[in-house]
């Protein structure tokens, strides 16, 4: 099929006359805004304060800035069409004057907005901007700090105690200026929760700083890197136990209940995790040596605790006063000498006849009626390491009967041993 087009005819067509001279238009106007106006001016807003202080005066001071970062600034481009039209705020930097800072304070600082392609002549920043910003300098420290808790809330059941009162962490390093660093007294870690309890109590907890007046204080600018803290309450069982002692190096047979003592204190208090009070029935002070124990004797001991419970009272000594009343003293040589368990390797003789000036101390009746024949010395060669030739070697000694004597003070005999 054969198309006949006429050119002349289709210019003819007033409809299409108006689209094309619509058309010419349009692409003039384009022609004439990228090539003839050059002198246009637009506002770009929001351009980045940025602070280098590297090479700078504050760097060179120790100063950091501390308030004023992320400030901006509106500026006006003029250039030509084409350029400035697709320009935006990151295509220009705001650099301040620092060449003032030399010391903590607040500052007014001129700034310079600049082109990040400077070498691009197309367009320019119009000097019409507000041209001073504010920004605080002040030298950065960074100080650990210890954590206190408090939990004035939280009260013990009837027969507990609340006892201690815990940060987690107990620690927490600071960061920031140093004119709010010295405002820190103390660093606590608190809680509002109200309970009464009976237990252990792991709770929330909320960080307050206060000023050397006891004032809570609002750090500005101050961080830290820790976000969540705690605050743990002891709670303890509280009980009274009786004291006890322990005594030692008895002589043989001797009924220790027939000694009588005083403790400066009967019972003390104590609190600590219930499972482990509830095991407690008594203290034991410690151990007295027979050997050393005189008419009137009077020995002080420490009180030790097991591991988690507290000394309420802060009994830290108890004394331990021997009973005078019924106990009577005197002194004895003794000649009955005897060895025990000699090894089997050695021939032992004791070459000492007699112990002199042993001071014996005991019921009255009994030391009334003790002689020489009621005594004697152990020679116990078990736990003895022997060797050819003579020793010494420790005594036991103790009396027969039954009688309720002991001997003050440690003796030694000599003896001969001969390796079979």
């Amino acid at each position: 099929m054969k198309i006949n087009f006429s050119f002349s005819k289709f210019l003819d067509n007033d409809k299409v006359v108006r689209l094309l001279a619509v058309f010419v238009a349009i692409i003039s106007w384009f022609i004439v805004s990228y090539t003839i106006d050059s002198n246009a001016i637009i506002a770009i807003n929001d351009v980045p304060i940025v602070f280098d202080l590297t090479g700078t005066a504050p760097e060179s001071y120790g100063l950091s800035v501390v308030e004023g970062i992320g400030q901006t600034v509106d500026i006006k481009v003029e250039g030509k069409n084409y350029k400035i039209g697709n320009l935006t705020a990151e295509d220009f930097i705001a650099i301040p004057t620092l060449s003032s800072v030399t010391k903590p304070g607040d500052y007014t600082l001129d700034i310079e907005v600049k082109k990040v392609n400077a070498r691009d002549s197309d367009y320019n920043v119009v000097p019409s901007y507000s041209s001073k910003i504010k920004a605080y300098f002040d030298y950065v420290r960074e100080v650990t700090f210890n954590l206190t808790a408090t939990a004035d809330n939280i009260t013990a059941e009837e027969g507990y105690v609340k006892e201690i009162v815990l940060a987690s962490p107990n620690k927490l390093t600071l960061k920031g200026p140093q004119s709010e660093i010295d405002k820190i007294a103390k660093c606590v870690v608190e809680t509002n929760s109200t309970q009464v309890a009976s237990d252990i109590l792991v709770l929330d907890g909320k960080l307050v700083f206060y000023d050397h007046d006891n004032v809570k204080i609002k750090l500005q600018n101050v961080t830290y890197q820790q976000q969540k803290f705690e605050v743990t309450v002891q709670i303890y069982k509280h009980k009274s136990v009786p004291l006890t002692v322990n005594f030692i190096n008895a002589p043989p047979g001797l009924d220790q209940g027939r000694l009588e003592y005083t403790f400066s204190e009967d019972t003390i208090e104590i609190s600590g995790p219930k499972e482990t009070v509830d095991n407690i029935e008594k203290i034991t002070l410690g151990e007295i040596d027979f050997r050393k124990i005189n008419s009137g004797s009077v020995f002080p001991l420490d009180v030790n605790l097991p591991a988690g419970v507290v000394n309420v009272n802060n009994t830290n000594t108890v004394t331990v006063s021997i009973n005078s009343t019924n106990l009577n003293k005197t002194q004895l040589s003794i000649t009955n000498i005897i060895p025990m368990n000699v090894p089997a390797a050695y021939n032992v003789k004791v070459t000492t006849k007699v112990i002199n000036s042993v001071k014996i101390v005991g019921d009255t009746m009994d030391i009334d009626s003790l002689s020489t024949n009621d005594l004697i010395a152990r020679v116990d060669l078990q736990s003895v390491e022997l060797s050819d030739g003579s020793q010494r070697v420790p005594v036991t000694i103790y009396s027969t009967g039954n009688k309720f004597v002991w001997a003050v003070g440690e003796y030694t005999v000599l003896v001969n041993a001969t390796k079979k």
